[in-house]
């Protein structure tokens, strides 16, 4: 009797090693190994038992079903052809027994190592739906080669940065599409001012596992004259803008992407930098050439002649606004800290685009994590 269980045991172990040597790109495909591949995170520990677990559950699932049901079908022929001879019927009786005594032993086997797994902290229970979880954190590793054009928008004549980098660097790379020659095949920037149109820069860069290729994609906009000198952006940010120089940024930006010149400044205030006195003293029109204010005073007096709701494109536009300000264009004192912060645990000034009253730019706090247009305004 204990050898027939022992045949038993032996007869899955060998054919669970034999379907793992079989076929291991399958098992891998499916994530017997969790980690090191060109997508996967680096192996860690955790991994090691991870990958354990994999290919016990690779036998569980695949392998021990398969040879309970030959012992079964086995046993079950030697019993029925056993033609009433009483030691066949022993035997038939004996490898039924065997595989069912077998079956309890592996899976009694494999709910004991997930119990000593839980008891190290390498697995959580997660319910009898996926059982034991392993709660290996996956970090990808970041691409290789990356190309960013800075800013992505501009008017012709000015300047526009490409920078590309590697994270290992290459044997050679070389430069396609809207420039051309070698390049730095360790990193680097390079300075562009295209003419008017889009423009789209790819580079290739080679090293050992093969040649990656990315690209960069640069908007350059014939200068036209804004009609007029304050808009909404149609974009909505997080409270995070950068600080006041990256709020600054965004609101170049949709100006340039629609080759507005000048510099455009948002009406962002952080402690000890008020809004107010960013701004010229002149008359303030929207994009559809409506008065908003007929000066700088004007501006701050608590009311407006009218909203402040047409985007960069003279769409209308109903949206919250980041400004960190009060109606007399001073600091209100919640800025997500001078905007650089997203937690839903701080808060910013914002306010409404379609408002005329102090709410304009001072309706209340909401939390950095949310999202708010800007208010744009066009200086000398």
């Amino acid at each position: 009797m204990v050898k027939v269980i022992l045949f038993g045991l032996v007869g899955i172990a060998t054919i669970g090693a034999a379907s793992l040597l079989i076929a291991p790109e399958s098992a891998s495909a499916q994530g017997l190994v969790p980690c090191g591949g060109e997508t996967q995170s680096p192996c860690t520990l955790c991994h090691i038992f991870q990958l354990l677990h994999n290919i016990i559950e690779f036998i569980l699932v695949v392998v021990v079903p398969i040879v309970a049901a030959f012992l079964f079908a086995w046993g079950g022929f030697v019993w029925l052809s056993s033609m009433g001879n009483p030691s066949r019927i022993k035997q038939g009786q004996q490898i039924l027994l065997a595989a069912v005594v077998g079956i309890l032993i592996v899976y009694s086997a494999w709910l004991f190592i997930n119990l000593f797994l839980t008891s190290l902290g390498v697995v959580t229970f997660s319910g009898t739906g996926t059982w034991w979880k392993f709660d290996c954190e996956i970090v990808l590793p970041p691409a290789n080669l990356t190309l960013e054009a800075s800013p992505q928008n501009i008017i012709s004549g000015e300047n526009a940065t490409l920078m590309w980098q590697l994270t290992t660097p290459a044997s050679s790379c070389t430069a396609s599409g809207a420039w051309s020659g070698n390049k730095n095949p360790a990193g680097g920037t390079e300075t562009v001012s295209p003419p008017a149109g889009a423009h789209t820069y790819e580079l290739s860069c080679v090293r050992s596992s093969g040649t990656e290729t990315v690209s960069a994609t640069l908007n350059v906009q014939a200068p036209v004259a804004a009609p007029g000198n304050v808009f909404v952006t149609s974009q909505e940010y997080i409270g995070n803008l950068g600080g006041r120089a990256g709020a600054d940024a965004k609101c170049q930006d949709r100006a340039r992407s629609k080759g507005f010149a000048g510099i455009w400044l948002a009406w962002i205030s952080t402690s000890g930098n008020n809004a107010g006195d960013r701004i010229p003293n002149w008359p303030f029109t929207d994009f559809r050439g409506q008065t908003i204010a007929s000066n700088k005073t004007d501006l701050l007096d608590s009311t407006l002649s009218s909203p402040i709701q047409y985007d960069e494109s003279g769409n209308f536009r109903t949206a919250f606004v980041w400004t960190g300000t009060l109606a007399n264009g001073t600091a209100g004192g919640f800025s997500c800290g001078s905007w650089t912060n997203d937690s839903s645990g701080d808060a910013g000034i914002a306010g409404a685009s379609p408002n005329t009253t102090s709410t304009w730019t001072d309706g209340g706090n909401t939390a950095c994590s949310n999202e708010s247009a800007l208010y744009c305004f066009l200086t000398p």
